[in-house]
C-alpha cells in the first residue's frame, strides 16, 4: 500500500511517551500523522478523527494511542487491508507491560467506509468503557463482517509511563471487569515504588466510587510528583532500546 494513502491518527492525553510514540510513526515513514492532544475524552477524539477522515482524500486510517509504541508489524495489517477492499477493521497483537503477556490491540486499521458511516451516525460509537470495540462490533456484525484479527506484533504498550497513565488504565480496566482475568497481582507488585501505588490508588479510587461508565481519563497526576518526562535528548535513544525489546519480542511471538 502507497503510504501517501493512508492517515495516522495518534490520540494522546498526556501519555509519558507522547513523542516516542509520534517518532515510532515517523521512523516507519508515514508521512500524515495527526496527533490529536485534548482534554477531550476518547469517545470525542475519536469522533474528531473520523470527521477527519471522512473529509479526507486517504483510503484507510491507522488508529492508534500515544502510549503505543508502534513498529514495522502494522505493515502487516496495512497489507491485509490492501488485499481486502471489504474489510472494516483490521487488528493485531501488542505485547502489554502492565499484563506481562501478548494481546489482541490497537492500533486498528480502519476503512474510510467505516469512518464515513460513524461521522454520519455518531450513535454507533456509545460513550461506554470500551467505545472503539463496541464500534466495532456494530459495523461488523460482532466481527462475523469486515473484521480481521491478524497474528503479528505490532506495537508495545503502557512502557515507561506515567504512574497517573498507570493508574489511569487499571481503574477503566476495574470496572470493565477485566482486572483479575488480565492482571498478575504479584507482578504489578514487584514494579517500581511509583508504579505500586499507582495500582493501590486505582484499588482505593475504584472502592470509593463504585462505578465508572467511560473510560475518560481521572487526574492522578500526584502520583508523578517524582516522575520526571522524557528528556527530548533522549527520544532517539529510546527509540532504539525499545526497538530491540520490540524485535525480542517479535522472535519469541512467532
Amino acid at each position: 500500500m502507497n503510504l501517501d494513502s493512508v492517515l495516522v491518527v495518534n490520540f494522546s492525553t498526556g501519555e509519558r511517551t507522547t513523542h516516542l510514540s509520534d517518532l515510532c510513526l515517523k521512523k516507519l515513514g508515514f508521512p500524515n500523522i495527526v496527533t490529536i492532544a485534548n482534554e477531550l475524552g476518547f469517545r470525542e477524539k475519536f469522533l474528531e478523527c473520523a470527521e477527519i477522515m471522512a473529509k479526507s482524500q486517504f483510503d484507510c486510517l491507522v488508529r492508534t494511542d500515544a502510549d503505543r509504541l508502534v513498529y514495522e508489524g502494522v505493515f502487516e495489517l496495512l497489507r491485509c487491508f490492501d488485499e481486502d477492499n471489504d474489510l472494516f477493521c483490521v487488528e493485531g497483537q501488542c505485547f502489554d507491560f502492565l499484563m506481562n503477556r501478548y494481546r489482541a490491540a490497537t492500533p486498528h486499521i480502519f476503512s474510510k467506509k467505516a469512518m464515513i458511516l460513524l461521522h454520519e451516525n455518531n450513535s454507533l460509537m456509545p460513550d461506554t468503557q470500551k467505545p472503539e470495540s463496541r464500534f466495532i462490533e456494530k459495523v461488523t456484525k460482532n466481527k462475523a463482517e469486515g473484521w480481521k484479527l491478524v497474528n503479528v506484533l505490532t506495537n508495545l504498550h503502557d512502557f515507561d509511563q506515567y504512574p497517573s497513565n498507570v493508574c489511569n488504565t487499571l481503574v477503566n480496566r476495574i470496572f470493565r471487569g477485566h482486572f483479575h482475568s488480565l492482571y498478575d497481582i504479584n507482578y504489578l507488585q514487584s514494579l517500581r515504588p511509583e508504579y505500586c501505588a499507582a495500582v493501590n490508588e486505582a484499588a482505593r479510587f475504584a472502592n470509593s466510587i463504585g462505578y465508572k461508565s467511560n473510560m475518560d481519563y481521572v487526574d492522578f497526576d500526584f502520583l508523578d510528583n517524582d516522575f520526571a518526562p522524557i528528556d527530548e535528548l533522549e527520544l532517539e535513544k529510546k527509540y532504539v532500546f525499545y526497538r530491540k525489546i520490540f524485535e525480542k519480542r517479535f522472535r519469541d511471538m512467532n
